[in-house]
């Protein structure tokens, strides 16, 4: 019933958009579909439609949210322990860029997979072990093929630091063609990485 109602046209005469923020903002979403169905009852003939877009953060994180995934593993945390070190200053300019930038050192397939989710993100760097077929997180665990499958229009860019890299995309995984991404074809290590972050290659921008 609530995809029902959120999915037909405007009958914006009644009820604003406004209206749907505040509602669903202040936690009331059984009331505010009450009000939905009440309309659709006394207007059979109307199409309703509530289209909230955009973030509540957008004003102070103009950019988005950019996530910074690491997941080399239990095994390699030295390596962590210099991505993180040499990261701060990328840290720097990307908040200064508008990013509002989150890191976690543990990453697990379902951290990859709420960013991807989320409408917020607009770009995501992950670093692990990889191979021509995969790429790992955190436990060892391989990255379904199919990660990206939720993935909103605000994420534009996804950079992939893991061996192999950019043959696993290629060859498995579903990237939609919105997502511009970057990866390495042969074996890599955190010192590339941060390289190419600090190269005229690179840009956190989305290109118009």
């Amino acid at each position: 019933m609530i995809i029902k109602h959120l999915a037909v046209l405007a009958f914006l005469s009644l009820y604003t958009n406004a209206f749907a923020t505040e509602y669903l903002s202040a936690g009331n979403s059984k009331s505010f579909i009450s009000q939905l169905e009440k309309i659709t009852t006394d207007f059979p003939e109307e199409l309703i439609q509530v289209d909230i877009k955009g973030s509540r953060n957008k004003s102070v994180y103009p950019a988005g949210d950019l996530y910074i995934l690491l997941a080399v593993g239990k095994k390699d945390q030295s390596m962590t322990q210099t991505e993180y070190q040499k990261l701060w200053g990328i840290m720097n300019y990307l908040s200064d860029s508008g990013f509002r930038v989150m890191m976690n050192v543990k990453a697990k397939v379902a951290h990859l997979e709420a960013a991807i989710d989320s409408v917020d993100t607009s770009l995501i760097m992950w670093s692990s072990h990889g191979n021509k077929h995969s790429f790992y997180d955190y436990n060892s665990k391989p990255v379904p093929y199919d990660i990206f499958k939720n993935a909103h229009e605000g994420l534009y860019q996804f950079v992939l630091s893991s061996c192999h890299g950019r043959l696993a995309l290629n060859a498995n995984y579903s990237v939609p063609d919105s997502i511009k991404t970057w990866a390495w074809k042969g074996l890599t290590n955190s010192t590339e990485f941060i390289s190419f972050l600090l190269s005229d290659s690179w840009s956190a921008k989305k290109k118009k």
